[in-house]
């Protein structure tokens, strides 16, 4: 269909009825998620419609609105691959439970050091690094030869257990 057919917003509307199912099947497939394939065709009907006037008269709507579902899916899967990509420690500065700062203000870094030393060595590395040396995750796992996701895990661990050393716990929840 060209443009030219489609002088009114009420053509428009016919042409989007008889290609919603179409642009839908597409974005479904794509992102395999119902209810964002309903948004990315919706924003797809958006923009041709806003866009309608600025078009030259011998567009083909068809091919022209697929393009531009097609863009939208690369946004979002752009979007998506950004957050999964989230550095690690922002992630992990919002996983971390409150803490209690009446319990935390008696805690000296004499304190925190020997309760360092207490821990097992596959945390006591990690945590000393990050918590005192301030290195990245990567820097850590460059440095330690081990994967960026293990370092993640042995800090909340040894978080954990720096937790209970410092809070009085017991030597169990150490070990």
């Amino acid at each position: 269909m060209f443009v030219t057919h489609l002088s009114t917003e009420r053509s428009f509307r016919e042409l989007a009825r008889t290609l919603d199912p179409i642009l839908y099947k597409v974005a479904l497939r794509a992102c395999r998620d119902p209810a964002v394939a309903r948004d990315l065709v919706q924003d797809t009907f958006e923009r041709g419609l806003r866009s309608l006037p600025q078009l030259p008269p011998d567009t083909q709507m068809r091919a022209w609105l697929t393009t531009v579902l097609h863009n939208r899916i690369v946004d979002h899967c752009r979007v998506q691959a950004r957050r999964q990509s989230e550095p690690l420690e922002a992630a992990e500065e919002i996983a971390q439970p409150p803490v209690d700062d009446e319990a935390w203000a008696h805690i000296t870094p004499e304190d925190l050091e020997r309760a360092l030393a207490r821990l097992p060595e596959k945390f006591q590395s990690v945590c000393q690094l990050f918590l005192i040396e301030r290195l990245s995750y990567d820097a850590i796992a460059r440095r330690l030869g081990i994967p960026k996701n293990t370092v993640g895990t042995r800090l909340t661990r040894g978080r954990e257990k720096l937790r209970a050393l410092l809070l009085g716990g017991t030597e169990e929840e150490v070990e």
